[in-house]
C-alpha cells in the first residue's frame, strides 16, 4: 500500500461530468502538462484527500465510479 493524499488520473469527460453532477468534489488540472497524452474528450483529474478523509467518503466515490 501506498501513503498518499493527492491522485492524478486522466479519465473521460462523461465520467468526470457524472461524478461532479453526483456532488465529487475534485478540479481538471492542468492538462497542457501531458503534451499530446489526452485526448479532447478527456479530463485530467486531481484528487486531494485529507489523512482523515473517512473510509465511507471514499468509499461512496469509488461505487460512483464502479457505476461506470
Amino acid at each position: 500500500p501506498v501513503q498518499a493524499n493527492e491522485v492524478f488520473a486522466v479519465m473521460p469527460r462523461a465520467l468526470f461530468d457524472r461524478l461532479q453532477a453526483a456532488g465529487a468534489k475534485f478540479y481538471d488540472w492542468m492538462p497542457d502538462s501531458l503534451g499530446d497524452g489526452i485526448a479532447p474528450d478527456e479530463i485530467f483529474a486531481r484528487f486531494v484527500l485529507s489523512f482523515a478523509t473517512p473510509e465511507e467518503d471514499v468509499d461512496a466515490f469509488v461505487r460512483l465510479v464502479a457505476k461506470g
